[in-house]
């Protein structure tokens, strides 16, 4: 093998691919009543659940990237009564995540990072969460935050979902507390749903750590139920170069037609994959 092969070679073995998917957890459904159309609850019905969660995790198995980063995730969907694909992923997959917790104790649908059992071994047992209460807008507000060596290099990953614009106070806070776990990193990827886009998302850069990173451009408005679609998930990373971003669907409302309403897609959200090179391989 020649000299440029070799390097290409090592190119190739130092990429690293990234999924970043809102999953529309099953309790969050009874914001989308008017959609879902499901006569007997404000939310949607378990059936409705298990097929839009089997959607979803059939576009990650399929995509087989390195990492993913979920927001929205709830416990159920790693069962097989409410995903038809739960033994499948967590067989390809280690599961790090930071599920909220309710003022009653309950569970609350938050953020989680997966990482392939096959090329990306984590640091840690148990990953560092970040937010999840109310001065970062709610339980399910929260950064997972996961290291892991993909390619004998060692990356930080986090998981987020922030808070909306009425909140944008609180946002800011969060980011703020994220802050620390990302400002000595040389290789780190943050992925989620800021709840942000437009003046919004270029405001809370100008003002917090995010300003210094990088920003991959995305192809695609990504909120997708209501009726002003607008990129309100995003990427930012450092030390890597983007080789690619892809946004895998059309942005559409997941509920067809009928009543109860026909699955037509996994989320609300679209899966937004990156690939990757680090830097460090040039």
């Amino acid at each position: 093998m020649g000299g440029a092969d070799e390097i290409e070679t090592r190119r190739a073995d130092q990429r690293v691919s990234v999924l970043s998917y809102n999953l529309l957890a099953r309790p969050f459904t009874k914001y989308e009543k008017q959609h879902h159309r499901n006569p007997a609850d404000e939310i949607e019905t378990e059936a409705q659940t298990r097929e839009r969660y089997s959607v979803s995790a059939k576009t990650i198995i399929a995509e087989k990237p390195h990492v993913v980063l979920l927001q929205e995730c709830e416990p159920a969907y790693f069962n097989l009564e409410s995903n038809k694909h739960a033994d499948t992923l967590l067989a390809m997959y280690n599961l790090f995540p930071c599920f909220g917790r309710q003022p009653d104790g309950g569970i609350s649908p938050s953020t989680a990072v997966l990482l392939r059992r096959d090329s990306a071994k984590a640091l840690e047992v148990v990953p560092r969460c970040v937010g999840g209460d109310a001065a970062c807008g709610g339980a399910s507000k929260t950064c997972t935050v996961v290291d892991a060596t993909i390619h004998q290099q060692v990356h930080r990953f986090a998981s987020c979902h922030f808070t909306f614009d009425g909140l944008a106070e609180k946002r800011r806070h969060h980011v703020d507390l994220l802050e620390p776990w990302m400002s000595k990193c040389q290789r780190l990827v943050i992925g989620g749903d800021f709840n942000a886009a437009n003046k919004s998302m270029k405001d809370l850069q100008r003002n917090s750590f995010l300003h210094d990173l990088d920003q991959p451009s995305l192809d695609a408005p990504l909120g997708t139920v209501s009726s002003e679609q607008k990129t309100i998930d995003h990427f930012f990373t450092r030390g890597f170069r983007v080789l690619q971003t892809a946004c895998l669907h059309v942005a559409k409302c997941p509920y067809g037609e009928g009543v109860p309403a026909e699955i037509v897609g996994g989320s609300d959200h679209v899966p937004i994959l990156v690939h990757l090179q680090s830097s460090a391989s040039e």
